[in-house]
């Protein structure tokens, strides 16, 4: 099968800063190559070339970190931050021709996400900081999915398959686009829950943030227990047809209170991890066998599909994407659908209540 999309430019998440102590080397694949992701003595994350240029090694297998440098496993060569080599395994002076290539990354919310450009230019765009260090994500669950982050998240305007496959109502939902960034906000009622045999009926309130294809922040709010969660959704594609989608959540209080035994914290951590996994899912058999339709018949109560669609076609190169997708999308009032089917309404973006 063709890829769906192509690989999009942006910032994408590799892993949590948890995962990364002073002197961890990780492996990990990034649209289609291999990365390795390492923090140096002193606490700086590092994200480069997997394979020595030396004689081919991968730093993955068995490389180190001494100091400020990670060193090969095969010969020892060290390279520093720069990616370029600073002694060889002989003592003897190494080549100025012996440079790892370099990727920028950054940790931002206790996650670490690197760039990826098509054409290999620097970042045009940072990402905020969401939340202080307190409520960076303690718990996680990473997924393997046939599909691409567009799809992912085009899910989250995709208004009419919530009933049917979620069994919530959307109560409300309003959304803006700015440049990089989306912000929408949703209330889901009722959110029918099943744990250990007990169904509890839950009022839900996402505020969230989406940068780019691979980075989006939410609080999700329960009034009737007073409780805030912190939650991202990073969908990282890995090769042209699969993505690894992280989901951390971090807990900002419970019952109103910010200060909570760790016990409680992990307990209810582990519990929401698994509830929201268990909604989540849901939508994973139709994401992973679905194709792309490039210009699909829109109906009334569908959401602004089209619309995300337009502002998502910035993060891909240009050559990339199909002659549809570069501007030739039916307009509201064509034969693909209506204004209320692409969702026009205020704040640029749309109301739609159920």
């Amino acid at each position: 099968m063709p890829p769906k999309r192509p690989y999009p430019n942006g910032w994408f998440a590799v892993c949590l800063s948890a995962e990364l102590r002073p002197g961890t080397v990780l492996r990990r694949r990034l649209m289609g190559e291999e990365v390795v992701v390492y923090r140096t003595a002193s606490g700086v994350v590092r994200a480069v070339g997997a394979y020595c240029p030396h004689l081919g090694a991968h730093l993955g297998y068995g490389g180190a970190v001494e100091g400020d440098c990670i060193v090969c496993p095969f010969h020892k060569f060290a390279y520093d931050g720069s990616g370029q080599c600073v002694r060889t395994g002989y003592g003897t002076p190494p080549s100025p021709k012996l440079k790892l290539a370099t990727r920028e990354v950054r940790e931002v919310d206790g996650i670490v996400v690197v760039w990826h450009h098509t054409l290999g230019t620097p970042p045009d765009w940072e990402l905020p900081q969401s939340v202080p260090e307190e409520l960076w994500p303690r718990f996680n669950h990473t997924y393997t999915l046939v599909d691409t982050p567009q799809d992912i998240y085009e899910n989250a305007f995709d208004l009419g398959h919530f009933e049917p496959v979620h069994h919530t109502k959307i109560a409300d939902y309003d959304y803006s686009m700015d440049g990089n960034k989306v912000s929408f906000a949703v209330d889901f009622v009722p959110v029918d829950i099943r744990l250990f045999g007990l169904m509890s009926s839950l009022h839900l309130h996402f505020d969230s943030e989406m940068y780019g294809l691979g980075f989006v922040h939410s609080q999700i709010s329960v009034p009737r227990f007073d409780t805030v969660f912190q939650t991202w959704a990073l969908p990282t594609p890995i090769d042209p047809h699969h993505s690894e989608f992280r989901v951390p959540l971090s807990i900002d209080r419970i019952n109103g209170r910010k200060k909570v035994p760790n016990w409680l914290i992990g307990l209810i951590g582990r519990v929401a991890l698994v509830a929201f996994g268990t909604d989540l899912t849901r939508d994973f058999p139709v994401w992973q066998n679905k194709t792309y339709v490039e210009r699909p018949h829109l109906a009334k109560g569908d959401g602004p599909i089209y619309k995300f669609r337009r502002w998502a076609d910035q993060f891909y190169t240009e050559d990339t994407l199909g002659s549809s997708a570069r501007g030739e999308r039916e307009e509201p009032g064509s034969r693909n659908g209506s204004a209320e089917a692409l969702g026009a309404g205020s704040r640029g973006g749309g109301v739609e209540r159920s």
